[in-house]
């Protein structure tokens, strides 16, 4: 008994010790630290900066958020970031990786509930209008948490869970496999073209798998890989 309390007092007087130090946005985490923390700051928006600088500061490299898209998404089709760019920006500040949960557990915009044969159309345009905005700072992206346990609205669905998650590689009609001499690493990667091959014509217009687009037309695709 003597020596459980004597250890609780030096955790305690740790955790004490690093809480005093205050959080510094200077702190610099090692790189290869693999522990991060669920502590959803969204929630918490005023104390933004205190959070970060004491999950920092305790050595922690990732923060967990959601990234919702009822967040997001407003009724009259536009999207409102200025939430996840404080939360994006002041993780940067501190040297902090967000790890995001891309989901939409209740499938509503504001106070109403997305019709059904609308949700997916809203899902693609958030998910790509959110990596876009920041895939120079986030290069980990999580789908959905725990969409078997309760996070599925109404209840879990599979079917429905895999049909969002083919809305992110649909747009890829190719599959190229390669590697190079002596690799010790094959690439399996979705295409939308490939260089030519040794019966192209030379003429552009004819190459096999060339997307051809009209006067002020634009092509978008995105890609995203869930590592199991």
């Amino acid at each position: 008994m003597v020596k459980l309390k004597s250890t609780l007092l030096i955790v305690l007087f740790l955790i004490t010790a690093g809480l005093a130090g205050g959080c510094s946005a200077k702190a610099a985490p090692s790189p290869d630290s693999p522990w991060g923390v669920a502590a959803h700051p969204g929630r918490d928006m005023n104390n933004l900066d205190l959070m970060m600088g004491l999950t920092a500061n305790a050595g922690f490299r990732w923060m967990r958020e959601d990234f919702g898209c009822s967040t997001v998404c407003l009724a009259d089709g536009k999207m409102d970031f200025s939430v996840l760019d404080k939360i994006v920006a002041e993780a940067g500040k501190n040297n902090l990786q967000i790890l995001p949960i891309l989901q939409w557990f209740s499938w509503k915009i504001g106070s109403a509930e997305v019709p059904v044969d609308q949700r997916q159309e809203i899902w693609k345009k958030f998910v790509q209008a959110t990596v876009r905005r920041y895939h120079d700072r986030i290069k980990v992206w999580e789908i959905w948490n725990e969409e078997d346990g309760g996070f599925w609205h109404p209840k879990p669905d599979a079917a429905q869970y895999v049909t969002f998650l083919k809305i992110a590689y649909t747009n890829f009609p190719l599959l190229g496999i390669w590697k190079k001499n002596n690799a010790t690493f094959l690439c399996i990667e979705p295409w939308q073209g490939y260089a030519d091959s040794n019966k192209a014509n030379g003429n552009i217009i004819e190459k096999e798998g060339i997307i051809q687009l009209g006067t002020n037309k634009a092509f978008n695709a995105q890609l995203k890989i869930t590592l199991f």
